[in-house]
């Protein structure tokens, strides 16, 4: 059968917290009702909680390595087909993009370093061409 043919058998679709409902209008077809167990995929979300006490993050870099995450995750999952796809969705130029994704590879130290306060990096001191080994990484911040 064709996607017409089937949507002529349908009569109503309720989509609920637990399933999809499927009336059909034929009773002769699965006696008139179709129940598919359902849920909705939970969306991720991420949190970023204050420190108590001190800390003197760079505010610019932590937006920015959140952003870079979020795009690297946006091309992973192919909700963008390519980093042009994603700039012209995200308003922002390729080259932006690009130059940006390298903080979603910053090593874990650097990382928790950042996120704790405890670095003197800025992202005006991360280099455009940061290496990805993390050991070279450590080289080129300090």
């Amino acid at each position: 059968m064709k996607g017409e043919q089937l949507l002529a058998h349908v009569d109503c679709v309720t989509v609920s917290d637990g399933s999809v409902q499927i009336k059909l209008n034929d009773d002769s077809i699965s006696k008139g009702e179709i129940n598919v167990p359902w849920a909705a995929k939970p969306r991720e979300r991420a949190e970023v909680l204050q420190a108590a006490g001190d800390v003197k993050s760079d505010p610019k870099l932590l937006k920015s390595i959140i952003r870079a995450h979020a795009w690297l995750a946006a091309l992973s999952s192919g909700n963008h087909a390519s980093i042009e796809e994603l700039a012209g969705s995200a308003n922002y130029n390729p080259k932006v993009i690009r130059q940006s994704l390298r903080l979603a590879y910053l090593s874990p130290e650097m990382l928790t370093a950042v996120l704790r306060g405890e670095s003197s990096v800025s992202l005006s001191k991360i280099p455009k061409l940061l290496p990805l080994a993390w050991c070279e990484q450590r080289k080129s911040l300090g």
